[in-house]
């Protein structure tokens, strides 16, 4: 399982704080760990825009390591109606003594029990049967629950496949401030699990000797090759585009995957407090279910930390997030569809996305990208025997929660790899 004698290596690149559960997960299982941070090399990112936009699903087959990494990081605010659904005919609680009635009167009681039902069984095929013989007017909220954290998405069809996992809206429901402090003590906690921890490193180079990784040389405080058992590699094609071709071109020989999709953040203020007193800590704007779930049509508002302030995120096409043009005449957008719910005079744009500040090599890519669902399913990884990837190419949903389940598979890997060589090595010699 891991904890041979000869304690195994494993060096797992990371940027912000995506990997620090999978290299304590490790740690703990007597494996050797060195972390490597590159985020350095991702651009000039707010906290709030690395912890994004989903908000934080308490599933119960978390582990304990999972809800330590959760807890220790940044504090946390408990939404008790859950999600909450802000629709024309009103908003929509997904958790609380209205509900049921709520889903009645729109008539979506019989897709919740579904969802409900998929949480407990993970059945996919019967909730993708489902779907398949109900009309998408009484049926659209389980295809949210599918797309709205999802690294999938197409306007022409909300195409589905077996690795996708529904948000689980029954579940307990919160947001974390994230900060940089924060992010100081997510690396102090997994050296605290015995992790060695690299900050500011840049990837130089990286050697296969057909598909086994034989190294990868680094710089930061300490520079050279780092030579281990296995690594993971938890950046995406387009964040490994950062580093130098002879990088790109080893881990990703095919080409690398395009972002059709971005998640942009607004920063919003009401004046007055009157009003911002009785809005929910967060809420999901859909203006119209039958339109795409983009621009701001869906509009997902959290409060910020002082009194006033809303974080407003939207879906948009990758082209577009540093068109300034556009992106101002999406802020008046925003303003409108927030207005026509919330009765005050004015509501101002205290800050532009990061995209509208800054150039797309200032920034790099998105840290929450959206792939065309049919690029995504056509498109292959290089395969190697000691190399292992694990980022949002990977994982839908990006919610935290369920990026730690998805990571477990690649402990899993590893685990395997160590128990056959362990048991190799305990097979008794054949005498000729």
């Amino acid at each position: 399982m891991g904890c041979n004698l000869s304690r195994a290596s494993v060096s797992v690149f990371s940027c912000f704080d995506r990997g620090q559960w999978l290299a304590a997960a490790l740690a703990e299982k007597n494996y050797e760990v060195k972390l490597f941070d590159v985020s350095n090399n991702m651009g000039r990112w707010a906290p709030e825009d690395w912890e994004g936009p989903f908000g934080l699903y308490h599933l119960e087959n978390l582990t304990q390591l999972q809800n330590e990494r959760i807890t220790e990081q940044d504090y946390f605010e408990s939404i008790d109606e859950g999600m909450i659904l802000w629709l024309k005919e009103g908003p929509l609680e997904l958790k609380g003594p209205l509900t049921l009635y709520n889903l009645e009167s729109l008539g979506l009681k019989e897709s919740y029990e579904q969802l409900l039902n998929y949480y407990k069984n993970g059945k996919y095929d019967e909730l993708k049967l489902y779907l398949e013989n109900h009309s998408f007017e009484k049926t659209w909220l389980i295809y949210f629950s599918l797309f709205l954290a999802a690294n999938r998405y197409s306007l022409t069809d909300l195409f589905l496949d077996s690795k996708m996992e529904a948000l689980s809206f029954s579940v307990p429901y919160s947001i974390r401030r994230a900060t940089r402090k924060g992010l100081d003590k997510a690396f102090q906690w997994c050296e605290s699990k015995g992790v060695q921890c690299f900050r500011d490193v840049e990837i130089k180079d990286i050697s296969f000797n057909g598909r086994h990784c034989e190294g990868v040389e680094v710089s930061s405080f300490w520079s050279g090759v780092v030579d281990t058992d296995y690594y993971v590699w938890m950046l995406t094609g387009e964040e490994t585009s950062r580093f130098k071709e002879s990088v790109i071109s080893k881990l990703f020989p095919t080409g690398v995957l395009q972002s059709h999709w971005a998640w942009i953040r607004y920063r919003m203020s009401i004046k007055s407090k009157e009003h911002y007193a009785t809005l929910p800590l967060k809420f999901f704007v859909i203006d119209d279910i039958f339109l795409p779930w983009t621009h701001e049509n869906l509009c997902i508002v959290q409060k910020g930390v002082s009194q006033g302030d809303l974080d407003c995120f939207v879906r948009v096409p990758v082209h577009h997030r540093f068109q300034k043009n556009y992106l101002e005449s999406m802020s008046n957008n925003i303003c409108k569809s927030l207005l026509s719910r919330i009765p005050v005079k004015d509501i101002e744009v205290l800050d532009m996305p990061q995209d509208y500040h800054y150039t797309e090599h200032e920034l790099g890519p998105t840290r929450f990208p959206v792939y065309d669902s049919e690029e995504l399913k056509k498109y292959s990884h290089a395969k190697f025997k000691n190399l292992f990837f694990s980022s949002p190419e990977f994982w839908s949903p990006q919610d935290l929660s369920r990026q730690l389940k998805l990571q477990e598979e690649v402990l899993i890997k590893i685990d395997k790899l160590e128990s056959e060589k362990s048991k190799k090595a305990r097979a008794p010699e054949v005498e000729l």
